[in-house]
């Protein structure tokens, strides 16, 4: 093969895998968007959520709630040691009561875990009957009973658990009311939640949907979101390509160049004559051996 074809022939296959390799980051690059950085943040029930600055509200104000340990007049005799961060909150309901009480958690993410200690005494209210509100619409509800034969406290109970929550912004309700016993015992310790993101940094501090507000502002929020990422992930492509096909005009052209160099300062050898050994015989000197070829 000639050495013009074949070398042109090799550079269309190296331009044609170039050209491959592109369309293959672009196809990555565009799932980009739907890869996102999954974190689980705390929310506890003295201390919040500092570093995304989340805190749960309770309601009503004034002795229906208790933060424990500072709590005197509390029947809880709960371990510290055992609660996260050493804190919980405590509230009986009766059914004489006008309001029941209720801690409303706000986060930001696409899950949500609810914890709490869980009683089994005798001697004082540890029935637990609770209702759950996301967002203002019912989602669920934990009922427990004491039971002698278990340890007198529980620690880590999850009360409430969603994992497919539309990501965006929301709130949890925990509504502490009675059922068939006439009280309601609720040792609140803490609350995790998942944030999805495309960031490894703490997220700022959401802004939460008000009680009457639906979850369709939560889905306009998210499909803004995911707008955003796409829009973010093809010019992060379009980038890139624009740097490769930068590279690869840069490359090819110092081929070029150095190519052409090359022909006009390669000198072609100079042919040597013949050396005359005897009458007919003569060496081939341009062949640079002892090969001698006889005219006879």
């Amino acid at each position: 093969m000639p050495r013009n074809l074949a070398s042109g022939c090799m550079t269309s296959h190296a331009t044609a895998r170039f050209y491959c390799l592109i369309l293959y980051v672009l196809f990555l690059s565009l799932q980009i968007p739907h890869i996102s950085c999954s974190q689980n943040y705390t929310i506890d029930d003295q201390y919040g959520d500092p570093i995304n600055e989340l805190y749960p509200v309770y309601s009503p104000a004034g002795a229906k709630w208790a933060g424990a340990p500072e709590c005197n007049t509390c029947s809880a005799d709960v371990d510290a040691t055992q609660a996260y961060d050493g804190t919980w909150h405590d509230a009986t309901y009766y059914i004489a009561d006008k309001e029941p009480a209720v801690v409303r958690i706000p986060f930001h993410g696409t899950a949500i875990y609810a914890y709490c200690i869980i009683g089994n005494s005798l001697n004082y209210t540890t029935a637990t009957y609770l209702t759950f509100r996301l967002d203002n619409e019912t989602v669920g509800a934990y009922n427990h009973r004491p039971n002698a034969s278990a340890p007198e406290f529980q620690y880590d109970i999850p009360v409430y658990v969603n994992e497919s929550i539309l990501n965006g912004a929301h709130y949890l309700e925990i509504i502490n009311s009675v059922s068939s016993y006439n009280a309601s015992l609720i040792l609140f310790d803490y609350a995790t939640y998942t944030y999805e993101g495309n960031s490894t940094t703490s997220t700022a501090s959401p802004s939460l949907p008000s009680p009457s507000t639906s979850q369709h502002s939560a889905a306009a929020t998210s499909e803004s979101t995911n707008s955003a990422a796409v829009v973010g992930g093809v010019l992060g492509t379009l980038l890139f390509l624009g740097l490769a096909a930068g590279a690869v005009a840069i490359f090819r052209y110092r081929r070029q160049r150095s190519r052409a160099l090359s022909a006009i300062w390669r000198i072609p050898p100079r042919p040597r004559p013949a050396t005359v050994l005897n009458d007919g015989q003569f060496t081939l000197s341009d062949m640079g051996s002892n090969h001698w070829k006889s005219t006879d």
